[in-house]
């Protein structure tokens, strides 16, 4: 079971990367060239998490000893090399160019029009210097961030704090929640993520074990119907096609922070995956 927390800090990270895949690091947060930032990364207790998130800690140490600014300014250029080119992009970060075997050379394909349909129906578009196409897969993690936002509001209603209720879904009970009790800190430090807005999400809290939780049939089902959501989207767009990437980014610039932030990404939605059953 995801708790309300958990999906905060998906919704995070999720924004984090997708932001930072978005727009170069000298035009967005400077945090990735932080090792500390990465050495307290949340990795919700997977190995392949942290392991993702301590190659990034690594590449930081890196580049960082020659400063902040010349570090910033080289994962500036890999991601203009890598997504913008001269004279073309090394990795083109857009579904389009991954699905299927063949080399697609045209801006829209199925994909676009999917993207398009999905972040419509969670009423979001696109605004921005970038002018992207829907498919970017810094666009299609933004999207997935809003859904696990919407997906932590539904699992916070749920969870009700009187240990005497019982689980009532079947039954058809109406249950009236209770404030949420104040969580316990699951990471020994905490850290902020970026999600692109003036508001931090604070990640990783699990809620005190001592308590029992109680589903009211409403909230249960509207968590139900986003957790569908988010495993079919996870599936069928990002996870699909970020091996694919990832290839395409190594033969650019290999271990270098793009490829770090791909690997982080994979390793997330596998282990979000896993959790949606």
């Amino acid at each position: 079971m995801l708790y309300s927390q958990d999906w905060q800090t998906l919704s995070a990270a999720y924004a984090f990367i997708g932001n930072s895949l978005l727009m170069p690091m000298n035009q967005t947060s400077h945090e990735g060239v932080d090792p500390e930032f990465w050495a307290v990364f949340p990795d919700l207790g997977d190995g392949a998490v942290r392991a993702a998130a301590d190659k990034l800690s690594g590449w930081a140490r890196r580049v960082g000893e020659a400063g902040e600014e010349a570090a910033v300014q080289e994962a500036a250029v890999e991601h203009t090399r890598l997504f913008v080119g001269p004279p073309k992009p090394a990795a083109a970060p857009w579904e389009t160019f991954h699905r299927g075997s063949s080399e697609v050379s045209v801006g829209f394909s199925r994909a676009t029009y999917e993207m398009r349909a999905l972040l419509r129906k969670a009423g979001l578009e696109l605004s921005g210097p970038s002018n992207q196409y829907e498919d970017h897969m810094g666009v299609e993690l933004l999207l997935l961030s809003e859904l696990c936002r919407q997906a932590a509001e539904a699992a916070s209603a749920r969870q009700v704090s009187d240990p005497d209720l019982e689980l009532r879904l079947e039954l058809g009970s109406e249950l009236e929640p209770e404030p949420e009790p104040e969580p316990a800190s699951a990471l020994e430090s905490e850290a902020e993520f970026d999600s692109g807005s003036d508001q931090a999400v604070e990640p990783g809290l699990a809620p005190d074990p001592d308590l029992d939780f109680a589903l009211t049939a409403e909230s249960a089902k509207g968590l139900f119907s986003l957790e569908a959501q988010v495993r079919a989207f996870i599936e069928e767009h990002p996870l699909a096609w970020v091996d694919r990437l990832i290839e395409a980014v190594r033969a650019g610039a290999p271990n270098g922070y793009v490829d770090g932030l791909l690997s982080l990404e994979r390793a997330l939605l596998e282990w979000h995956r896993r959790q949606l059953g």
